[in-house]
C-alpha cells in the first residue's frame, strides 16, 4: 500500500525540436554526382522526424507536472562517403571516408529548464558494406552520389534506436 503511495510517477516526455547542423563545405563532395545530387542534411532531418513524431510536442502542454521533460535532439554529423586521391607527383594520397551519422540530444525538465541528461550516438557503416557501395558501377563511374539518404537511412534508424535506449535506461 504504501509502495503505491511513494512511488515515484513516470515522467511525460514532450518533443521540442529537432535540428540538423550544417555539413562542412569542404565534405560537400560525397553529396555530388554528374545527373544527380542529394541534400544529405536536410533528408536526414526528415527520417528522424519521422522516429520521433510519435511524441506530443511540447506546445500542447497546458499545465506541467514537476517532472515532466523535453527534448531536444540535433543531428550533429552526416557524412556520406568518398573515395579520391589527390595528385601531387611523385605521390598519390588516397582521401576516403565512410558514412557516418552523429545525434545528439539533450533532456531537460519542463518548469525549470533545467537539464536533466544529454546523449550522443554515432553510428558508421560497416566496412564491407561501405567498399561494395565504393567498388559499385555508382561509386566507379560517379552517375550519382556513392551513398544516398536512402543508404543513410539503416544508420539514422540505428542512431535513433540506441539513443532512445540510453535514455529509457537511463531514466
Amino acid at each position: 500500500m504504501l509502495s503505491k503511495i511513494f512511488k515515484p510517477t513516470k515522467p511525460r516526455v514532450f518533443m521540442a525540436s529537432i535540428v540538423a547542423v550544417p555539413r562542412e563545405e569542404w565534405k560537400r563532395s560525397d553529396e555530388e554526382g554528374w545527373f544527380k545530387s542529394e541534400k544529405l542534411d536536410h533528408e536526414a532531418k526528415v527520417i528522424v522526424e519521422s522516429v520521433f513524431s510519435s511524441l506530443p510536442p511540447v506546445s500542447s502542454v497546458y499545465e506541467p507536472e514537476g517532472n515532466d521533460l523535453v527534448l531536444d535532439v540535433m543531428i550533429a554529423k552526416v557524412q556520406g562517403a568518398e573515395f579520391t586521391s589527390t595528385m601531387a607527383p611523385p605521390f598519390s594520397l588516397p582521401i576516403f571516408w565512410r558514412p557516418k551519422v552523429q545525434i545528439k540530444s539533450r533532456l531537460y525538465y519542463i518548469k525549470n529548464q533545467r537539464t536533466k541528461k544529454t546523449y550522443s550516438v554515432t553510428v558508421k557503416m560497416p566496412w564491407g558494406e561501405y567498399l561494395a557501395g565504393v567498388l559499385s558501377l555508382r561509386g566507379v563511374f560517379r552517375y550519382r552520389p556513392i551513398f544516398v539518404s536512402k543508404d543513410l537511412e539503416p544508420l539514422l534508424l540505428t542512431a535513433c534506436e540506441k539513443l532512445l535506449k540510453k535514455m529509457i535506461q537511463s531514466t
